[in-house]
């Protein structure tokens, strides 16, 4: 088994609830059967998990993304918004499994293609939760790596996420500038 490389006091990240603090590393005992734990407290929910050793093998937790993780991230943000086709239910169940993937180049994608429009006055409910979800877990991250606070962290995801100049066309899979 692999041995659990995180310390009390620590960041993570779990895949479905976003940054984490590690509050402590408990061995649990149940009859026969013995596990290394890991108690995770995510502030904005207020919520404290127990979660074993096996789910850090299976990456249901990660250590938080580095420096250049997160470069990959800001080129994705402003690399170009998809045309995306298709009805909004099937693009919406992508996007909250992209965002519970726990990968943070799929949750940039998600905020990629959803800021098109984000300050739409028209934007559904949905939508917008689905957008607000993506940006602070990727604002969470940076924000713990750039030791920097939530609200900034969040004005540089987005103002990122807004300086798109390409537009990718999925159905030609070409990029065209948007300046010609």
């Amino acid at each position: 088994m692999k041995k659990i490389d995180f310390r009390i006091g620590e960041h993570c990240v779990y895949r479905t609830h976003g940054v984490a603090i590690i509050k402590d590393i408990q061995t649990i005992e149940l009859k026969d059967f013995k596990s290394r734990c890991l108690i995770l407290y995510f502030e904005r929910e207020k919520l404290t998990i127990t979660v074993p050793e096996s789910q850090v093998e299976n990456m249901v937790i990660r250590k938080v993304a580095n420096k250049d993780e997160m470069e990959k991230v800001f080129g994705i943000l402003s690399g170009g918004v998809k045309k995306v086709k298709g009805m909004w239910s099937r693009r919406a169940k992508e996007y909250e499994e992209k965002i519970n993937s726990g990968s943070i180049f799929a949750i940039a994608e998600v905020i990629r293609d959803l800021t098109r429009d984000v300050e739409e006055a028209d934007r559904s409910f949905s939508e917008r939760t689905i957008y607000e979800t993506a940006v602070y877990r990727l604002a969470s991250e940076y924000a713990i790596l750039e030791k920097m606070n939530l609200k900034d962290a969040t004005d540089k995801i987005v103002e990122i996420s807004k300086q798109k100049i390409k537009f990718v066309d999925v159905d030609k899979c070409e990029v065209v500038n948007d300046n010609n």
